[in-house]
């Protein structure tokens, strides 16, 4: 029978796992981005078993369908490769497992559970606590898996907006696809939609270029009824559409998401007429690409935004 704790080490345990809860919460409450987060969460988990000894968060999938450390407790540098096994197993099994310590010393118990949101795997938290009765695991189990439905609640709420945010495209889409047939003639088919898109989109301008000769040759700048292939701006928008071609990517200053590096000409684009955004983005005819557009934002707009990935 394990013996009762002293009145005076009882109180002082309290106020320490009062304290690291505390300072869990704060860590969450106060994330600034998805690994803070991740953070967090394990760590206010881990406060409220406090018989963990280790635990890991694995998230994804990524491209190749594999799932990756996104936090570790009680620090990064632990390893905590022993919990692979009941991490694997939970996302094979697609749920909440309990593996007891084996009878061998230093032998350690496993709990480990999924996070699936609408029968997607996300991802799944495993936890290694020393030997305990299988209704302590169980109870760790449960309050795991009670735990998990914060993250899938983020899950969820991403999904939600990501599938707004095409609901959003495909609304402009067809919009603008409306703009551009109410005009029969194709150069007046091309303003029209570059002055759309420079109104809805909160551009300072929007030109569109086509290939000529492995070069791109400026054919429409939104509200501009004429102008000279000699002008500054004209040439300036060329040669950043060109990069386009020579990266044979869209291309954005400063550079959005994971975008390449490079875009020299974006830059003396966006310095010179004083953009604090620009985006080419090419125009494509099956793999072949025909066109460039290219979007800029000024830096005396009212609501400056960068360019992104949405």
């Amino acid at each position: 029978m394990e013996r009762a704790r002293p009145a005076i080490g009882l109180a002082a345990h309290q106020e320490e796992r009062a304290s690291a809860e505390a300072l869990a919460w704060a860590r969450l409450v106060g994330a600034r981005d998805a690994a803070e987060r991740s953070a967090g969460w394990l760590a206010v988990l881990c406060s409220q078993l406090p018989r963990v000894q280790g635990a890991l968060l694995l998230l994804g999938p990524d491209a190749e369908g594999a799932f990756a450390p996104a936090a570790t407790w009680p620090n990064a540098t632990r390893d905590l490769r022993h919990l692979g096994p009941a991490a694997e197993r939970a996302l094979q099994e697609r749920r909440g497992i309990v593996l007891p310590a084996p009878a061998t010393p230093d032998a350690l118990a496993y709990v480990a559970c999924p996070v699936e949101v609408a029968g997607t795997l996300h991802g799944v938290v495993a936890l290694a606590l020393p030997p305990a009765p299988d209704a302590e695991l169980q109870r760790a189990l449960r309050q795991t898996h009670w735990a998990t439905a914060w993250l899938a609640d983020g899950f969820r709420q991403r999904a939600l907006g990501e599938g707004e945010a095409r609901l959003a495209r495909m609304g402009l889409l067809l919009q603008l696809m409306a703009t551009v047939m109410q005009e029969p003639r194709p150069a007046r088919a091309a303003l029209a939609l570059a002055n759309e898109l420079a109104a809805r989109l909160g551009c300072e301008r929007v030109a569109i270029g086509f290939e000529e000769q492995g070069r791109i040759r400026v054919c429409t700048i939104s509200n501009t009824a004429t102008f000279d292939q000699r002008m500054a701006l004209v040439r300036l928008l060329a040669a950043a559409m060109d990069e386009v071609l020579d990266f044979d990517t869209a291309l954005s200053h400063p550079p959005a998401d994971a975008a390449p590096s490079g875009g020299v000409a974006h830059a003396e684009l966006a310095r010179a007429h004083g953009d604090a955004a620009v985006l080419s983005v090419p125009l494509q005819d099956g793999e072949r690409v025909i066109g460039v557009l290219t979007l800029e934002r000024s830096a005396n707009a009212p609501d400056i935004r960068p360019f992104d990935s949405g």
